[in-house]
């Protein structure tokens, strides 16, 4: 039987580290599930994800952060699609100057304020999906493209979604119209 490492030394590197939580985390069956249109498909939550690895990055002594967002909104239809590119750094909670930097993309559709908190989410799903290599049971390069095409018309603008006016305007000290 081997014995298990102090992960509170400093001297195990980050990469071991995430080769543990791996290790520990095999695989988590979908616990969500989404009806659109004719489309229906279970998935992982962000809890059930984030509960998983959280308790495996706390074991080992990995912190994730984000380091830098870059952000975009498109106008599309009744809502605005927040694209977010998120890079994170990982490191060693015993030895931070031990650590990685990944990128990681999200997304997010949303009438309102909330795209940018969907994109984060999204990213950071992700981002957790492919650093500690955890499988998925939906491969979206199952899905044909001709369907996300009938999908994604889009009409691009430059103007900001109404969330961000309200603000600049208040901002400014602007009334808004009918006020």
């Amino acid at each position: 039987m081997t014995e298990s490492p102090d992960w509170t030394s400093p001297d195990i590197n980050v990469h071991r580290r995430i080769i543990s939580v791996m290790a520990a985390i095999k695989g988590l069956s979908p616990e969500g599930q989404i009806a659109f249109g004719s489309s229906r498909y279970k998935y992982i939550t962000e809890k059930q994800l984030t509960s998983a690895v959280r308790e495996q990055m706390i074991r080992v002594g990995l912190v994730a952060v984000p380091v830098n967002i870059d952000e975009t909104v498109i106008e599309k239809n009744n809502g605005y699609i927040t694209r977010q590119t998120v890079t994170y750094r990982i490191f060693n909670a015993y030895n931070p100057s031990d650590c990685i930097d990944v990128v990681s993309t999200g997304q997010g559709f949303d009438s309102g304020d909330k795209g940018s908190g969907k994109a984060s989410t999204n990213a950071y799903k992700y981002m957790l999906f492919r650093v500690f290599e955890i499988p998925q049971s939906e491969d979206p390069d199952d899905t044909p493209s001709e369907k996300f095409a009938q999908r994604t018309t889009t009409i691009t603008s430059s103007r900001p979604p109404a969330a961000v006016i309200r603000r600049q305007q208040q901002e400014q000290g602007v009334k808004p119209n009918g006020s």
